[in-house]
């Protein structure tokens, strides 16, 4: 039996491909992909990669502006690639609009909003109404201008739902959709204006 071998240096490019998930151009980039590709360590770099992914999910960055910037920071050493992708996106994303933070994204938030119960001739406030996130836990009630706000959430898409009574005779109902982050470069509070009906 004849035995083959194998160069130490093209073993461990095997290994590697193995071990780092290629992006295809086709394929989703995601925050798992990002941080393998771009092999990152610091706090720093994590958050910019979250913050991103998530704004990839959203549909709120182009999927192949962000795979040709990370496929050409694959290309830079190492240590540096998280910091070219970084800079190569911002530089990227300012071409076609999209302004980027340059610092590190918060990746937490915050969503306000207003209830308003719809009426014949205007509208009034949704008092002491109850405000939930769908496949979550976290609930809280309107003031009595129809007032409320969720702290500390984590960057995503959430759905949020209102059940309340009008006038103490009828039961109304809302829903609105937000998505931390603000638009970028904010890290401002999301608003919402829900009307029950």
């Amino acid at each position: 039996m004849r035995r083959i071998r194998i160069p130490g240096t093209i073993l461990l490019a095997l290994l590697a491909l193995l071990v780092v998930p290629i992006a295809r151009a086709d394929s989703p980039l995601t925050a798992d992909v990002l941080r393998a590709g771009l092999r990152t360590a610091d706090p720093a770099s994590e958050a910019y990669i979250t913050y991103i992914a998530t704004l990839l999910q959203q549909n709120r960055l182009p999927q192949d502006l962000v795979s040709g910037v990370f496929r050409w920071s694959q290309r830079k050493p190492a240590s540096a690639r998280a910091e070219y992708f970084k800079q190569g996106l911002i530089v990227k994303a300012r071409e076609i609009g999209i302004t980027l933070p340059t610092g590190t994204p918060s990746l937490t938030g915050t969503i306000r909003g207003r209830i308003l119960v719809a009426g014949v001739l205007f509208n009034t406030p949704a008092s002491f109404t109850t405000v939930t996130i769908d496949g979550s836990r976290r609930r809280t009630t309107t003031d009595i201008n129809g007032n409320f706000a969720f702290e500390d959430l984590p960057l995503g898409t959430y759905t949020l739902r209102a059940e309340g009574t009008a006038a103490g005779l009828i039961t109304v109902r809302a829903a609105e959709t937000a998505m931390l982050p603000s638009d970028p470069p904010s890290n401002d509070v999301v608003t919402v204006r829900m009307m029950m009906r």
